[in-house]
């Protein structure tokens, strides 16, 4: 982070060729472990990027690196500000629509932390109507 790699990561995901992808989105994910690190990839710009790599799942496409990228969301959202971050952005839905990929075990995951927020704004979102079908659905697949 100190050598200036986070905007290098950031504009691979955001324009970098498809095969370097998985591997930008890879190493975010391992760097947003530690609260501080999350804190500077989310100022470089990161959930954006990290959430339109997710988009072609909601139309049935397949994504390289949608356990990463969803793994790297979770771990975004254990600063409490970035979860607001990432529901403002739509992030929620996104995840939701994961939940029917080969990323649901991630997804989930990263779903779970950010309804572990006692903010407004992940509560509202995570309103149990629209949450708990499809978690409860991936459940079930995941099962069989």
């Amino acid at each position: 982070v100190q050598c200036g790699a986070v905007p290098l990561l950031v504009q691979l995901l955001r324009d970098g060729p498809s095969p370097a992808r998985p591997y930008a989105a890879f190493a975010l994910q391992n760097l947003s472990v530690n609260g501080a690190h999350a804190e500077a990839i989310a100022a470089q710009g990161a959930i954006g990027p990290l959430l339109e790599l997710l988009k072609p799942l909601q139309r049935g496409g397949a994504v390289d690196c949608a356990e990463e990228v969803c793994w790297a969301l979770g771990n975004l959202a254990y600063v409490s500000a970035l979860a607001g971050d990432i529901i403002v952005r739509g992030g929620l839905a996104v995840l939701l629509r994961c939940l029917r990929s080969p990323a649901a075990e991630n997804a989930a995951w990263a779903l779970a932390i950010l309804a572990s927020h006692d903010s407004p704004a992940a509560q509202m979102a995570l309103d149990p109507k629209m949450a708990l079908a499809p978690l409860l659905r991936a459940a079930r697949d995941a099962g069989s």
